[in-house]
């Protein structure tokens, strides 16, 4: 059966945190830089290879690759990291993943090459996982040669923003192409950390991520960013606002208050810290910001402006 027509029959599937998660080579978002891994991996479940090897950097869909070739066949992915794994399971195809993770376990790490190396002499299917680059995954194998290797690396910005895109769409996210773009910005790190800005932002956004400012994206992830990231919100809009919105220091402390707290969605503990405020005089200023907008056409503007600069600054830094 060739690989179509098992995608088209197939509900496939793993369980995760006690529901059933459909893992198909449909929810794998294709981008230049993992395109021949998906393609090695489809050839490996029609069968044309026979022992296969993904290796590259953690966290970039090396697993999730393997967990869809697995739901494609019908068959469970190992896990080398799972204690209860005393040997490894002597079937016509096993797909091994991390399996370079028992390094630290010299004993296990031997059995394992053992396991493969007969798994090669008796010509049966492998394919296995490896978080490492090319010469440590060719000193890893047994006969080398044996085995079709193909790297999967880490993606572009561009491309980051293709599988944020997916990501969202995995999930039932939706948020705009703009927001799209500046979580795949802001965000370092791999696609793990990638997934848990989302988390927070689909907890964050209540059911209505897509009605969500960038800005407030930008603000619903300060937290998160905070220790991973070079950058800070409250930094950038107090710079956008110094360099555009004339010389009254007051009015500067006014908008960035009022922008960080109201458009941003800060809370104004965070706010208030940032300036040596006390958080009833942020919800002052935020309370009569309200207001000014409302009744003030120049303060609007200025605010209006503000927040497209900062915007803009996020998205294109």
């Amino acid at each position: 059966m060739v690989i179509q027509e098992q995608l088209a029959g197939m509900h496939t599937g793993h369980w995760s945190a006690g529901a059933w998660q459909p893992v198909l080579f449909d929810s794998f978002e294709q981008v230049d830089s993992n395109r021949e891994a998906y393609k090695q991996a489809l050839d490996f479940v029609d069968g044309r290879v026979r022992n296969l090897v993904v290796h590259g950097s953690r966290g970039w869909g090396k697993s999730h690759l393997t967990q869809s070739v697995a739901d494609v066949i019908g068959l469970p992915m190992v896990d080398v990291r799972e204690k209860s794994l005393c040997r490894l399971p002597d079937t016509s195809i096993l797909l091994l993943d991390d399996a370079d993770a028992c390094r630290t376990r010299p004993k296990k790490c031997q059995e394992i090459r053992l396991e493969l190396e007969r798994r090669v002499r008796s010509r049966k299917r492998t394919l296995v996982v490896l978080n490492c680059g090319e010469r440590a995954a060719r000193s890893f194998l047994p006969s080398p040669r044996s085995w079709k290797m193909v790297r999967l690396d880490e993606p572009s910005v561009a491309e980051r923003a293709a599988i944020v895109r997916r990501m969202c769409t995995n999930e039932g996210l939706e948020l705009s192409y703009t927001s799209v773009g500046l979580v795949a910005r802001l965000v370092r790190g791999n696609g793990h950390s990638l997934s848990g800005a989302l988390a927070r932002l689909k907890v964050g956004a209540d059911g209505h991520a897509a009605m969500l400012h960038p800005l407030r994206v930008a603000g619903l992830l300060h937290p998160y960013l905070l220790d991973s990231c070079d950058y800070d919100i409250r930094d950038v809009v107090l710079d956008q606002i110094t360099r555009s919105a004339g010389g009254d220091l007051k009015r500067h402390l006014e908008l960035a208050v009022f922008a960080l707290a109201e458009v941003a969605g800060l809370s104004e503990v965070c706010v208030a810290d940032y300036f040596g405020m006390r958080p009833v005089d942020v919800y002052r200023v935020r309370t009569n910001g309200l207001v000014r907008r409302e009744q003030d056409p120049v303060w609007r503007s200025q605010v209006d402006r503000i927040v497209y600069k900062t915007t803009s600054y996020l998205c294109d830094a």
